[in-house]
């Protein structure tokens, strides 16, 4: 029969086994308190409720749950009126963009399966979009955002790829010997805007040299002349028309020594942008 006691206030030795011979042990380790596996052989799993969203303290043991929700990444979003069903999204975090019924917009849930899980706003206080969300709140997709209160976000980070606005530069080191052109590896896109092309030359050139760089394109573009530079004199020469690149246009940068110089060296920089709206 089983006994409860009232009064038992602990035990002498290091360790307390609970279910028999063959069950888990709490185990005092010089002060610190283990859970042990039968015999005192590995530590043992444990399992708790996570924390909730009233009564948690600083000092509460977070579980898998709040750690996978502290920094969830968001695939689904929902209007509080009508959210999905359990196990439309298991095992992934979703947000509330509206707020109805029982859901606050701005509030994450996971669905676990059978539940849609609200993750206390304690725990969650920076998210990843892997979607656009549009409604009570709004946020882009691939941001990063950060929270002071679980439910008010805003974008720290846009992890997009998109290089739109942002001026980039090639550069194509030449010699004497490139008499049959040099090309670069990276391509400029339709729709960008060459800015500047600007022409070093390190090392004079011999034997009367000329220098073209076009975009090697379908149809080419050129973007700097024979007259544009003078590759028998160390300096630095600039051609700063704008040049649109259509998408007869796009290609590689490619840079072509005249003449027979033996002698010379010098590189292009390229600087363009796609133009933002």
């Amino acid at each position: 029969m089983p006994v409860f006691k009232s009064d038992l206030l602990g035990t002498m030795i290091d360790y307390f086994i609970i279910g028999g011979p063959d069950g888990p042990l709490l185990k005092n380790n010089s002060g610190t308190l283990e859970h042990r596996s039968a015999g005192d052989s590995d530590f043992a799993t444990a399992r708790a409720l996570n924390i909730v969203s009233s009564g948690s303290g600083l000092n509460d043991i977070p579980v898998l749950l709040d750690l996978q929700g502290r920094c969830p990444t968001i695939t689904w979003s929902f209007a509080g009126s009508s959210p999905p069903a359990a196990g439309t999204n298991t095992s992934e975090f979703g947000i509330c963009h509206t707020t109805g019924g029982a859901y606050t917009a701005g509030r994450v849930y996971y669905d676990n399966g059978s539940l849609l899980l609200a993750i206390p706003t304690e725990v969650c206080r920076a998210l990843y979009t892997a979607i656009v969300v549009t409604g009570d709140i709004s946020l882009i997709d691939n941001g990063s955002y950060s929270s002071v209160d679980g439910v008010a976000w805003e974008l720290r980070g846009d992890g997009g790829s998109s290089t739109t606005g942002l001026i980039k530069t090639i550069e194509v080191p030449y010699s004497y010997s490139d008499t049959g052109g040099k090309s670069s590896t990276t391509t400029i896109p339709s729709g960008a805007r060459v800015l500047m092309v600007r022409n070093i030359v390190e090392t004079i050139f011999n034997n009367t040299p000329t220098l073209t760089v076009i975009v090697d394109g379908t149809s080419d573009e050129s973007i700097m002349g024979i007259s544009d530079s003078d590759l028998t004199t160390v300096g630095e020469y600039h051609n700063e028309d704008t040049h649109l690149i259509t998408s007869s246009n796009t290609g590689v940068i490619k840079v072509t020594v005249g003449g027979t110089p033996s002698a010379g060296a010098g590189r292009v920089l390229i600087s363009f942008v796609t133009p933002l709206a």
